[in-house]
């Protein structure tokens, strides 16, 4: 049995109307190789970053993810927010 594959440009569509509807995320860059994604750009917050490689692993036909994202504030330590504090 093969791996399910979908075309490049069918993962891409598929993957920036997923970044604008669900993330409102315009300004975050998509290639696709082969199935094969590459994000690039900078988020708000590491959770965000976090979410967007978990959504865009379960587009269908993508087989890897290479996530660049970067985030400007960190959520999810428990020293950004006592950081914050002060």
């Amino acid at each position: 049995m093969g791996v399910y594959t979908r075309p490049d440009s069918w993962i891409h569509d598929a993957i920036t109307r997923r970044l604008l509807t669900e993330f409102d995320l315009p300004d975050v860059r998509v290639r696709v190789e082969r199935g094969v994604v590459t994000l690039e750009g900078r988020v708000r917050l590491r959770s965000s970053a976090l979410a967007v490689r978990r959504s865009v692993r379960h587009v269908e036909g993508v087989v890897h993810v290479d996530d660049r994202l970067d985030y400007r504030a960190d959520d999810l330590s428990p020293w950004a927010s006592a950081l914050q504090r002060d």
